[in-house]
């Protein structure tokens, strides 16, 4: 998938008005995302993404263990709006990954996260 198609499915799925607004909740979503992996993973799923995407999980970082719950608040403070927003639009972007990368990636992804992490995945064909 390229990254305009990347961007247009999360601007649908999040019901967004711009194509900016999309931009901005992609990176913040795989910025969050990026913290919360460990090894090479974080590379791995970079690695399948479109090359404009991929510095937005590669960002210099540190991984870290947080829940669900704290991922949506970290989304916000990224984003610059509210948790249940960032909610929405951390689900839109993570189905649209799901649809842009194989099986196999989304399954090492989940396996570093808790349990509680399943529900972002809900409803997506991985």
């Amino acid at each position: 998938m390229k990254a305009d198609e990347f961007i247009k499915q999360v601007k649908e799925r999040a019901h967004l008005d711009s194509r900016d607004q999309a931009l901005e909740a992609t990176r913040a979503t795989l910025c969050v995302l990026g913290e919360r992996l460990f090894g090479g993973e974080r590379n791995d799923l970079a690695a399948q993404l479109p090359p404009e995407l991929q510095p937005f999980l590669l960002e210099p970082m540190e991984s870290e263990s947080f829940d669900l719950k704290e991922f949506f608040e970290r989304v916000g403070e990224e984003e610059g709006i509210g948790t249940a927003q960032a909610q929405q639009h951390a689900t839109a972007v993570i189905s649209v990954l799901c649809d842009a990368v194989t099986r196999g990636e989304i399954e090492d992804v989940k396996s570093q996260l808790p349990k509680d992490f399943a529900a972002l995945f809900e409803g997506t064909r991985h």
